[in-house]
């Protein structure tokens, strides 16, 4: 909505104009003659409702000083929402479209997960706890609207307390995201925001920790105050971190830790600048495994350039598949859990072997496995049998029997199509037909353990 200053002010405003086309402000001719514009509540309001709009729309609370060149919250709203969305560096975040390779659920875990493609829940426990990982939606656990977003995108994720602990010394319980080294360039030496959606059942201080994943020297700490059962938009402004320490390449470039929980050992940390101190918390860290039953939700985790959060940004499904598949990727059909038992008839994407290489024991074949696309570096690979589901192994069709196999690092390279493969066992008869499944895994899995 608009003031229409021609409809406001008849008889106090100047007739319409190319460059004023709904009016122009005038002045008075002789004081008290009522013929200049009125300096008006709605005509102030018109004015406030701009720009708070402006503010609101790109996520800005005013600070109550007024603007100045060089430091003006509406040109940093304005820019936000006019010069083009930033891509989000966090890879696979909208839940909706991420291709959950490794599964989607995860029970009495004590050590370390990856819990979705580029999610990790950094963990050691060492006290009898234990954590869950599952899947949330709209109906388990409303998360962030489209208002609110600026996205539809009801799945998240849940880490729940499977059986509660007090932390050890050395334990830890983190969501971690990382950052590629030669995505991070995007953000080297610069100011960042991130922002994640949350909801805890239990309230109170948490952490948030980046670091260089590297040499250790470049760490962060921000301190975030939640209220227990509260969704809760986490929007943090991060000062440029320095530009020595980090790797640029291919290897872990930021990393970026919520602390759910830890141990005494490292809740020395320094809050709010960059820092030498590798303690991933503070002491005000809230204790959350020491809760039975308790939950924390998350949705739609981003890293942007800049000061100013922004709505996050909507990318195709299949651009999001193919961005994770350079760090994980399976033969499996999209829901469907490694180690599932599929009999070849019914088993999406099953390869199979070709060719004897060489004679002997162990004797070696060659798996056609046709990578989606190239990897970040060259990957762990992971074999499954079709029908029994055991890992390490082939199924050998004529034979009815699996047969272990173990892949030959030396062979495979970032844009391989196929790999060696020894058979374990020895014997297998000459010409029959293998089947079997794959994971190929080129993920920055960086734990602090």
């Amino acid at each position: 909505m608009a003031l229409n200053p021609t409809i406001s002010f008849p008889g106090q405003i100047d007739p319409a104009t190319p460059q004023y086309p709904y009016g122009q402000a005038r002045n008075i001719v002789v004081p008290g003659d009522g013929t200049g514009t009125p300096w008006r509540a709605d005509l102030l309001n018109d004015l406030f409702g701009m720009q708070q709009a402006l503010l609101n729309q790109a996520g800005i609370v005013p600070t109550n000083t007024p603007d100045e060149v060089g430091n003006s919250q509406y040109v940093d709203a304005m820019s936000s929402l006019f010069s083009g969305q930033e891509p989000n560096l966090l890879i696979g975040q909208d839940l909706q479209r991420n291709p959950h390779t490794l599964g989607q659920q995860f029970s009495g875990l004590t050590g370390s997960q990856m819990i979705a493609d580029q999610i990790n829940l950094s963990l050691n426990l060492t006290n009898g706890g234990s954590l869950n990982s599952d899947s949330v939606d709209k109906t388990t656990s409303p998360g962030p609207t489209i208002a609110q977003a600026g996205i539809y995108s009801p799945t998240g994720k849940r880490i729940s307390v499977n059986a509660s602990q007090a932390m050890a010394p050395n334990d830890l319980a983190s969501i971690e995201w990382v950052i590629e080294g030669l995505d991070y360039v995007k953000i080297a030496n610069q100011p960042f925001v991130f922002d994640v959606w949350v909801k805890s059942s239990v309230g109170g201080t948490y952490c948030l920790y980046f670091g260089d994943a590297t040499t250790g020297n470049n760490n962060f700490i921000r301190e975030v105050n939640l209220s227990a059962g509260v969704l809760t938009h986490i929007v943090e402004p991060i000062d440029a971190a320095p530009l020595d320490g980090f790797n640029y390449f291919t290897g872990p470039g930021l990393q970026i830790k919520l602390v759910l929980d830890v141990g005494v050992n490292s809740t020395g940390g320094i809050v709010d600048s960059w820092n030498v101190v590798q303690d991933i918390a503070t002491s005000n860290q809230v204790n959350f495994i020491s809760n039975p039953a308790a939950t924390f939700d998350f949705w739609l985790a981003k890293v942007t350039p800049g000061t100013v959060g922004t709505p996050f940004p909507y990318e195709d499904t299949a651009t999001t598949w193919a961005k994770c598949e350079r760090y994980l990727q399976k033969s499996y059909d999209y829901l469907i859990d490694p180690g599932t038992i599929q009999a070849p008839s019914s088993s999406p994407g099953a390869i199979s072997a070709v060719g004897q290489l060489t004679g002997g024991d162990p004797r070696f074949l060659e798996l056609r496995t046709p990578l989606k696309t190239a990897m970040r570096v060259p990957p762990g690979m992971t074999f499954y049998s079709t029908e029994t589901g055991a890992a390490n192994a082939v199924r050998d069709i004529d034979a009815a029997l699996d047969y272990a196999v173990q892949p030959f690092g030396e062979e495979m390279s970032i844009n391989s199509t196929g790999w060696p493969v020894a058979l374990v066992a020895p014997g297998r008869p000459i010409g029959n037909i293998l089947y079997c499944h794959y994971v190929a895994n080129a993920g920055i899995n960086y734990f602090d353990q």
